[in-house]
């Protein structure tokens, strides 16, 4: 029988005519805590590369239908978007949520910016929808490469940016503008260009523990036995903001810095991190799952 075979009737007004049909109460819930039971009930189980929950029952119970009590289980409520995907899958999904190049840039002090109208500014701005122009002299270039600009991440000085017409390389100065407009709101270089797949996602030291961008680096810190800093004090006792080039985003884009020992994650790599993890599940030992089944469907059609 299949899950919602097991569940109580009621009569419902679906269409709210006042007329009653029969339905299937399936608002009913039944959690399993496996951690409360003998751990010679249960084990683990590596999800394989096209195993599905109906194959992984028949395979372990003998019967497919009984693919509800391996998502019951773990608690999966979603097949589609948490169960492991498939190699091809998950890198078409990858490309779907990361698409377009993924440009790291080293924003102009506001004051030193060429483009007359982001010195007009107190702060870079960037937004959906805006455009990337390459900067020649004082001026947008718009004759040059465009881009369109689909996110952006001020934190890292990161722009996303699709529909890429000619090319944007690292070095090129550019500018952010406005849509239907040329007058841009923010300017840096670009320091690194990488397909957005392939782009960082973020930093984590030696143990994996996530790291601030913004926040001092050093061997240390990398080797997670130093705590990050993000100010500085001078020798009259005042706090300022770390100096760029101090911080883990400043030795990235520091080609002469000490990139070889940052543990850089790319957005492929965290999915793939998600994905594998997903991999590792509960279940139940197969001369149980039979009063499991019965349990559940006693517990979910009694009385409120």
């Amino acid at each position: 029988m299949g899950y919602f075979d097991k569940f109580p009737t009621l009569y419902y007004d679906l269409k709210g005519t006042k007329k009653f049909e029969v339905a299937v109460d399936i608002l009913r819930r039944v959690r399993i805590d496996y951690r409360l039971a003998d751990t010679s009930m249960y084990g683990e189980y590596t999800i394989k590369e096209h195993d599905r929950p109906d194959t992984i029952a028949d395979k372990l119970y003998g019967d497919s239908e009984l693919h509800w009590i391996v998502l019951l289980f773990n608690e999966i409520h979603n097949p589609y978007y948490e169960w492991p995907m498939t190699t091809s899958d998950l890198i078409k999904y990858c490309e779907s949520k990361y698409p377009g190049k993924a440009f790291l840039l080293d924003l102009d002090t506001i004051t030193d910016s060429p483009l007359e109208s982001v010195r007009k500014r107190r702060d870079h701005k960037a937004v959906e929808g805006n455009y990337v122009f390459a900067i020649t002299g004082t001026q947008l270039d718009l004759d040059g490469p465009i881009g369109y600009l689909v996110c952006w991440d001020r934190t890292l000085g990161k722009a996303i940016v699709i529909e890429e017409s000619g090319v944007f390389a690292p070095g090129d100065h550019i500018g952010i503008a406005v849509t239907g407009s040329y007058e841009a709101t923010a300017s840096g270089v670009i320091r690194r260009a990488q397909i957005n797949l392939e782009a960082l996602h973020h930093f984590e030291d030696d143990n994996g523990m996530e790291l601030a961008p913004l926040a001092s680096y050093n061997g240390l810190v990398q080797a997670g036995t130093q705590m990050q800093t993000t100010s500085t004090v001078d020798e009259y006792g005042r706090t300022a903001p770390l100096p760029f080039e101090e911080t883990l985003l400043g030795a990235y884009l520091n080609p002469l810095g000490e990139a070889e020992l940052l543990r850089a994650v790319t957005n492929l790599e965290y999915e793939e991190r998600i994905n594998e993890a997903r991999r590792i599940i509960i279940l139940p030992h197969p001369d149980i799952v039979r009063s499991i089944a019965s349990k559940f469907e006693s517990i979910v059609n009694e009385e409120l």
